[in-house]
């Protein structure tokens, strides 16, 4: 239903949804993601989240992102991942 939408009719949600499916439709090799969960309602995230992994997987592309969600910082599903502390990168 967003299709024919102006973005700035839509809410902050859908915005980020449509962001990020547009990130994938060119199979980058990489996306670089800043917060690229924050605006999605919990429930919708339990679904996106795997769904996002999924698509990396399958087609192979790289994501490095930022996040303060507790719940994928805590996946164990990243080849690496590092926390910013005192200003410096450290192994997480």
């Amino acid at each position: 239903h967003v299709l024919e939408r102006y973005a700035k009719t839509m809410s902050r949600g859908e915005r980020e949804r449509v962001t990020i499916l547009r990130a994938f439709v060119t199979k980058p090799r990489f996306i670089l993601a800043d917060e690229m969960l924050n605006s999605v309602d919990p429930e919708l995230k339990k679904t996106l989240w795997p769904f996002i992994k999924e698509i990396c997987r399958k087609h192979k592309i790289g994501l490095i992102m930022v996040s303060h969600e507790r719940d994928i910082l805590e996946d164990d599903d990243f080849d690496q991942r590092y926390h910013l502390k005192n200003k410096h990168l450290e192994a997480f």
